[in-house]
């Protein structure tokens, strides 16, 4: 009996130890499984985010291109305005010293012939009196032939 006993526990140990296997198995799969469900839902997310960080370098290489563009193009102008200001510096280099020149010529001009001189500078400058004379009158006269109030013309509205 106690062999009949120990024989039926025995067996259905072996039975329990299949079974407890059987669910230890099983439990490891769910774990394993659960496991990979979290890993893979990771991994969506760690590729959505690798997806706005490509868009995000390709947006920031876009916008350094352009600031390299805009770099060469404004350092091409400054070289061409640096040119043309060295242009512009010569030429009055020249102009300052055909003032010099004309300035010193003058001055001998006045010491020898004073009249000569002030009688030039007086004409030149009662001509751009006249000149300028001329240049108000003539839009002072444009100006109040329209009256642009009533549409009549002339300076009595």
């Amino acid at each position: 009996m106690i062999r009949t006993i120990l024989g039926s526990v025995t067996g259905n140990l072996g039975l329990y130890v299949v079974g407890a296997a059987v669910i230890a198995i099983g439990v490891y799969i769910y774990i394993q499984d659960t496991r990979i469900k979290s890993l893979t839902g990771d991994l969506k997310e760690a590729n959505q985010m690798v997806t706005v960080l490509d868009n995000a370098v390709k947006t920031q290489k876009d916008t350094i291109d352009t600031i390299k563009q805009r770099f060469d193009e404004t350092v091409k102008g400054t070289r061409q305005l640096n040119t043309e200001v060295a242009r512009l510096r010569e030429e009055q280099n020249e102009i300052e010293a055909q003032y010099n020149e004309y300035r010193g010529r003058l001055a001998k001009l006045s010491a020898k012939k004073p009249g000569l001189v002030e009688r030039l500078a007086n004409n030149a400058f009662d001509d751009i009196l006249q000149s300028y004379s001329d240049a108000t009158d003539r839009s002072n006269s444009t100006s109040n032939n329209t009256d642009t109030d009533s549409g009549k013309t002339g300076q009595n509205n």
